[in-house]
């Protein structure tokens, strides 16, 4: 729980620092007036006389981003010292933000708070150290050559300790372990005995228990203490007004809105009351405090500046060569970029009253509440709203008491505002009946922060809604019921049609357009009273509407709406049709012609792009004629080659003088002529392939059709 308050010194739960001095005559600065806050530099001090001083907290200015600036401002007479007490946890925002003020005259003569050093480093300073939940036997080992009383069974034991040592004594079983001794010095000589024996324990050196029991309570005080003491001292002579602003973590505060439709048969604005609900999670009774409400959300962030700050330093060796110094490097900057894009400009049109509206039913009972009495059910107005800077900030007329721990609804908002009934349907979501809802425009002269809205018919409640930070002047559209009155049903149908088929420089190109068309059918089946309809409709990426009303409304990229009026009892439809051109290429060289003939041909392919088609597949199908040539031609060749290998092999080893020698060199002789004549037919096939190859691409480099 965040916590804060303003004490006298005599409730200080943290020691004081020493107080700054102030010599007759001399004085030591210890604030530096920095634009609008002070930045503290703290210098030695001495004793000063000062009496204790309440500041109360008198204005505070709540943030959309979770924090909150107070301001603390009185009169003190003379010297004095402002103690504030804050929650540990909201001591790093104070040393952040924390601004002080002395207006008449007087000087600030410094901020004290408590040292957050680790619980462990405060431990380790001590004479004893228990940071780290030592043993006894490690407790006697720190305090060795101090003199203590240890009781044991024969009696108390008194001198010096010498240390501890293990020794291994037997057990039953024949075993051993290792126990615990101590060693003491006594006036009768040194005396060894087992630790486990050691029933009390007492330090007799003063100093050295004092260290003790101060280890022991900075124990305690990090447990039970999370209040924090921050002394602001003021120096100075008769009475001053004095400033101290500063800024912690707060709830965020909220809003919720209020709407009543007015009665249809009388006419006239709906009435729009604001309240914003503000949280005192404090330990501070706010009282009598101006409070400021902002819009806007300030960047903020955490930073440890509370907690003391030591670092690693290396030991090196003495060196013999000059020294490296130290490096000192600029800190980082970051860079916040501002989205400043928007959505699409809508289109300016005539501001609408209210049109026909279901009211009460004249079967219902009188209420006692009417409509008018609705609209004006609130309390005045208690806040004013303006801009400050690039925010939109609320001021409460008049100031306002929250005690701690308690939370107030404070109305910031009543005024008529432009709007009409209407039914929404989504397309998206394609319920069986639309939304009821309220198309606004904020005439109410101030922002309209996000929040729920709260729905009201004339005197009877009629459901929630949700609103987006709204500016002035801008519209929203609400919805708050379903709209039973009116059935919706949706039908879609698509279809995809060759637009053309064309040759660009041996290109294929075939354009192709798809065709998606959706109708809403609905059926208002309340025999008295129209609707106002307004549609959702989603548009995907690349689809332009081609047929259809224009759409009253561009949402953004991804959704229209359109708006129709259906009357009693009838049935209206809204169909819109969008259209998406694609275009696929195809690469005549790379791919077969009579392929690109069997697959487009059902797409009543242009005759002029048909035969030209066909002349490429006749030069393509002359390419791959010449081209099997040659493979054969080398396939033939290679089956030859492979064959004298087997002759040769075979002449090694028969007989020359035999007939089968003999009718093998005939065999390689004539493979021999055939090899050379089929190295010409080769040559000549290849040069076939390369003409043809050289034909069919002049063919198809200015080729155009369609």
């Amino acid at each position: 729980m965040r916590s804060q308050q303003t004490e006298s010194n005599s409730n200080a739960m943290t020691p004081r620092r020493p107080r700054a001095s102030r010599r007759r005559g001399v004085t030591h600065p210890l604030l530096l007036v920095v634009s609008a806050g002070l930045a503290i530099v703290v210098s030695p001090a001495a004793a000063l006389q000062d009496r204790d001083a309440s500041l109360p907290v008198t204005g505070i200015t709540l943030y959309r981003s979770g924090v909150g600036y107070f301001e603390r401002q009185g009169t003190i007479d003379g010297d004095a010292t402002v103690r504030l007490r804050f929650d540990a946890e909201q001591v790093n925002d104070i040393l952040k933000s924390m601004i002080v003020l002395d207006r008449s005259g007087g000087r600030v003569g410094g901020v004290s708070y408590a040292s957050n050093e680790p619980l462990e480093r405060r431990l380790g300073s001590f004479a004893i150290d228990l940071s780290n939940s030592p043993r006894l036997k490690e407790i006697l080992d720190q305090i060795r050559g101090a003199r203590v009383r240890l009781g044991v069974p024969d009696g108390d034991l008194t001198g010096t300790i010498l240390g501890t040592e293990e020794r291994r004594q037997a057990v039953q079983g024949g075993q051993s372990v290792l126990a615990d001794y101590v060693n003491v010095l006594t006036g009768t000589g040194l005396r060894s005995l087992p630790l486990e024996q050691v029933r009390t324990f007492e330090i007799l050196d003063e100093a050295l228990k004092a260290e003790l029991d101060r280890a022991l309570a900075a124990l305690a005080s990090n447990r039970a203490d999370r209040i924090r003491s921050v002394d602001v001292d003021f120096q100075g002579r008769g009475a001053r007004d004095v400033f101290i602003g500063y800024v912690h973590e707060s709830p965020v505060w909220k809003t919720s809105y209020r709407l009543i439709l007015p009665d249809a048969s009388e006419g006239g604005q709906p009435t729009l009351q604001g309240w914003a609900i503000v949280e005192n999670t404090t330990d501070d009774d706010w009282r009598d405090v101006r409070l400021s409400l902002v819009s806007g959300s300030p960047v903020g962030f955490r930073m440890d500046l509370y907690e003391p700050l030591y670092v690693e330093r290396p030991l090196l060796p003495v060196p013999a060569a000059a020294m490296l110094r130290p490096k000192s490097y600029a800190a980082g900057v970051s860079r916040f970029a501002t989205d400043e894009s928007s959505g699409d400009m809508r289109q300016m049109r005539e501001r609408r009253l209210m049109d026909a509206a279901p009211g009460a039913a004249a079967s219902m009972p009188r209420r006692s509440v009417s409509a008018d009495d609705m609209a004006a059910y609130a309390p005045g107005t208690q806040a004013t709203g303006g801009e400050v800077g690039e925010v939109f900030l609320f001021t409460l007329d008049e100031p306002i008491t929250i005690e701690r721990q308690q939370s107030a609804m404070v109305p910031i908002l009543t005024s008529a505002i432009e709007g009409r009934r209407v039914s929404i349907y989504s397309g998206q979501e394609r319920t069986p009946h639309p939304m009821r809802g309220v198309e606004l425009t904020n005439s109410a002269g101030l922002d309209l922060m996000p929040g729920p809205i709260s729905v009201f018919d004339g005197p009877a409640y009629s459901g929630d809604a949700i609103i987006d930070h709204t500016p002035r002047g801008s519209d929203r559209l609400l919805s708050y019921a379903g709209d039973l009155a009116v059935r919706a049903s949706v039908e879609d149908r698509g279809e995809n049609r060759v637009e053309r088929i064309s040759i660009v420089d041996g290109v294929l190109i075939r354009s192709t357009v798809t065709r998606s068309t959706t109708t809403y059918t609905f059926r208002n089946t309340d025999e008295q009273r129209p609707r106002t309809m307004i549609v959702e409709h989603p548009v995907h990426n690349g689809w332009s509407q081609v047929e259809g009303p224009d759409p009253t409304e561009r949402v953004n990229a991804a959704l229209n709406r359109y708006e129709l009026t259906i009357e009693p009892g009838a049935e209206q439809r809204l169909r819109v049709t969008f259209e998406r051109s694609e275009a696929q290429r195809f690469t005549i060289l790379d791919t077969n012609p009579a392929n690109l003939i069997a697959r487009f041909q059902q797409d009543r392919m242009p005759q002029e792009v048909l035969e030209k088609l066909q002349e490429a597949a006749r030069l393509r199908a002359a390419v791959a004629d010449a081209e099997t040539q040659v493979h054969r031609l080398a396939q033939e060749r290679s089956s030859i080659e492979g064959d004298q290998s087997r002759l040769r092999e075979n002449l090694r080893v028969v007989d020359r003088q035999s007939e089968l020698h003999a009718r093998y060199l005939t065999r390689l002789s004539e493979q021999e002529n055939r090899l050379e004549t089929l190295h010409e037919e080769q040559r000549e096939a290849e040069r076939l392939v390369q003409e043809r190859q050289e034909a069919y691409r002049a063919f198809l480099r200015n080729l155009r059709a369609g």
